[in-house]
């Protein structure tokens, strides 16, 4: 089984994109810390994408600083650029709640 629950805050302003096969995604990168005291430990960052029709929904709502818990699954990303290969892990939300204050997180349409 390939489940993961992540939750952290974007680490970015995140950007919408159209594949060439026409689907719609969503990529951005959540921060993660394991101690509530940053200078402690390391933060960890992950790429998420979000595909289809929630991609557009949410994306003005997931900007810099948003708390954010997400589920999803593991995909490994690879992507050559110089005649060199980048491998990278990413989630691919399948849920997502925001977190944090109610002031922060209020969605209106």
């Amino acid at each position: 089984m390939n489940l993961v629950i992540f939750s952290g805050n974007l680490a970015k302003d995140g950007k919408l994109l159209k594949t060439t096969t026409g689907k719609i995604c969503f990529v951005t990168t959540l921060a993660l810390r394991e101690d509530m005291k940053p200078e402690t430990k390391a933060t960890t960052f992950i790429d998420l994408i979000i595909w289809g029709d929630r991609a557009e929904k949410l994306a003005q709502y997931l900007t810099k600083g948003k708390t954010i818990s997400v589920t999803g699954r593991i995909e490994i990303n690879k992507n050559t650029k110089d005649d060199k290969t980048y491998i990278s892990p990413r989630v691919v939300v399948e849920t997502l709640e925001f977190l944090g204050k109610k002031s922060d997180n209020q969605i209106s349409q």
